[in-house]
């Protein structure tokens, strides 16, 4: 469902969801970048930022999210 509403547009509704996934279980890394992703659809960079790297906190396996972040981090001029 989440994935849904992103696909149409409609980022509130699955920041909504992923935020009541990740209230059940923080831990999901794939969340924290699929909340990340819809943050950053609604224009929050610094909240998709600070979710990428809660995610990265759990799994920070996948070069791309970390490339990612670290190029999200130096657009927004933050360490």
């Amino acid at each position: 469902a989440p994935r849904r509403a992103l696909s149409a547009g409609q980022p509130e509704a699955a920041i909504a969801l992923y935020r009541r996934a990740l209230a059940a279980d923080a831990s999901m890394a794939n969340v924290h970048f699929a909340l990340a992703q819809a943050l950053g659809q609604r224009g929050d960079l610094r909240g998709a930022l600070a979710s990428l790297r809660r995610g990265l906190a759990f799994d920070s396996s996948d070069a791309q999210v970390r490339a990612l972040a670290d190029e999200l981090a130096r657009r927004l001029g933050v360490r």
